[in-house]
């Protein structure tokens, strides 16, 4: 039994894409678009989503994704007057130079993708069994949890490019009023019913349970003090 015939544990047999197939890629814009508004779609789709440059990407943006919270956090807790020890000397090259702070997203980003893989992949997969999952596969589990993070994790890293190009820095990024400064708080929503989606694409898993632990699973700290909320799924 392969990867994509595991991961209800009931005993169905589910036709979810297999980790590694010789498929059209899922960045492809019709499949992105799939994943945006049809969920269901897209993960019924034979589609390549263990292609590793695509699994790559969408791990990494992420990353990114967390990595610019995690600055916004720090110029949050700036203006409360309670920076962090070396924030001082750390923030200027971060928020106030575009190369500065796409180094540092990028590098973060990297480190966040992995911790996403194999801690929140491990996470997501122990979910999964407690929600009565005998046997999930791990590549398949992790492949689920990435995909649907990029439905919060991409246009995070959007924004982003947009505001290089309408800003001369970042901390003027953060101290403007945007109208898409709301999309932090519907995606994260929206890639929770993505994760549920994915997981009973072709294997409808009865009972509640499964709905409240991916909505555990994927809501973690979705409303932050100030102006700014952001959800990570981990």
């Amino acid at each position: 039994m392969n990867g994509s015939e595991q991961l209800s544990g009931t005993g169905k047999v589910s036709n979810l894409p297999p980790s590694i197939d010789p498929a059209p890629s899922p960045l492809w814009p019709r499949h992105l678009v799939d994943l945006f508004v049809r969920p269901r779609s897209f993960f019924s789709r034979n589609l390549a989503l263990g292609h590793t440059p695509s699994v790559v990407l969408v791990t990494w943006c992420y990353g990114i994704s967390n990595a610019i919270d995690r600055v916004d956090t720090e110029l949050l807790r700036s203006e409360l007057g309670r920076p962090r020890p070396g924030w001082e000397l750390l923030g200027p090259l971060v928020a106030e130079s575009w190369l500065g702070f796409w180094l540092w997203i990028l590098a973060g980003g990297a480190l966040g993708g992995l911790f996403l893989w194999w801690v929140g992949g491990w996470w997501y997969r122990l979910r999964l069994r407690w929600s009565g999952a005998a046997a999930p596969d791990k590549r398949l589990a992790r492949l689920l949890l990435v995909y649907s993070s990029f439905v919060f994790a991409g246009p995070a890293v959007v924004a982003a490019v947009i505001r290089t190009l309408a800003y001369p820095n970042y901390a003027a990024a953060y101290a403007a009023e945007e109208w898409f400064s709301v999309l932090p708080i519907i995606f994260p929503f929206w890639s929770i019913a993505t994760s549920y989606v994915g997981v009973t694409t072709s294997d409808e898993m009865e009972g509640c349970g499964l709905v409240r632990s991916i909505a555990r699973l994927a809501v973690r700290g979705c409303v932050r003090p100030g102006r700014r909320s952001v959800c990570f799924l981990e």
